[in-house]
C-alpha cells in the first residue's frame, strides 16, 4: 500500500513537472528561511552567555556637546575613573580601564602573528570571568605581563608551555606571559568577529599609565 502511493507521487511530479518544480523549490526557500531565523534568534538569545554574570557587567559611556549637538560614545576621560573608584566604590566589584580593540602584533623567535587585542587594567580577568587553562589568573598584577588566549598560545608557541615566556609586542614592549586562558566564544562582546583568531590580549597598567 504505501509503495503505491510512493509510485502515484512520483507519477504526479513527473506529469506536472512545472507546479512540482514551484511548490518542492518553495518549500526548500521556506524551510531554509526558516533556519537562518532560527540560528539568528539562537544566536541573538546566547549572545555573550560567556559572561556568567553578564547582566551587571557595564561599559561606561560619556555625552559630548559641541556647538548643541550631544554625542554619546566609549571615550572617557582618565579622572572618569578616579571618580568612579573613589566616590562611587561601594556601588562597583571591579573598575577596568582598556584601550581600544586593535591589532597587536606579538613576535617571539623571530615568528611575527597578529591579533586583535586590547591592554587592560588587571582586574580584567576577573571582570570578564576568564577561564584559566595554566598559570595565575591574577597574573596581570604582575608588571609588564601578559594573558594569551589558547588560539595564540598555539600560533606563538605551539606545544611548548607559553607561561614563564616573553612576547614583544609592536616590536616596542617585552611581556612576560603569566596566563593562558580559553578562547572567548565570537559570539559574544569580546568575539571580534573578522580576527584572525577572535583572540584577545591583556596588559598590565605600566608606571605611566595604560600602555597605548
Amino acid at each position: 500500500m504505501f509503495k503505491n502511493y510512493i509510485k502515484v507521487a512520483i507519477r504526479n511530479l513527473i506529469k506536472n513537472k512545472f507546479y512540482s518544480f514551484i511548490n518542492i523549490f518553495g518549500l526548500a526557500i521556506g524551510m531554509a528561511a526558516t533556519m537562518l531565523i532560527g540560528l539568528w534568534i539562537y544566536d541573538e538569545l546566547s549572545y555573550d552567555n560567556y559572561f556568567k554574570d553578564k547582566a551587571t557587567i557595564a561599559q561606561v559611556y560619556q555625552h559630548e556637546s559641541a556647538n548643541g549637538i550631544v554625542d554619546t560614545g566609549p571615550a572617557i576621560p582618565r579622572p572618569l575613573e578616579f571618580a568612579l573608584r573613589e566616590d562611587y566604590a561601594d556601588n562597583f566589584e571591579h573598575i577596568v580601564m582598556s584601550t581600544w580593540n586593535e591589532i597587536l602584533y606579538l613576535n617571539r623567535d623571530g615568528k611575527n602573528i597578529g591579533f586583535q587585542g586590547n591592554f587592560m587594567q588587571a582586574g580584567a580577568p576577573d571582570l570578564l570571568e576568564l577561564q584559566i587553562i595554566t598559570g595565575e589568573k591574577d597574573g596581570l598584577k604582575e608588571l609588564n605581563s601578559i594573558m594569551i588566549a589558547e588560539n595564540t598560545a598555539k600560533a606563538l608557541f605551539g606545544d611548548d608551555p607559553a607561561v614563564g615566556q616573553t612576547v614583544t609586542i609592536n616590536s616596542r614592549h617585552d611581556l612576560k606571559v603569566t596566563a593562558v586562558y580559553k578562547n572567548i566564544p565570537k559570539n559574544s562582546s569580546f568575539g571580534n568577529v573578522g580576527s584572525v583568531s577572535y583572540t584577545h590580549l591583556r596588559a598590565k597598567e605600566t608606571a605611566a599609565g595604560i600602555v597605548c
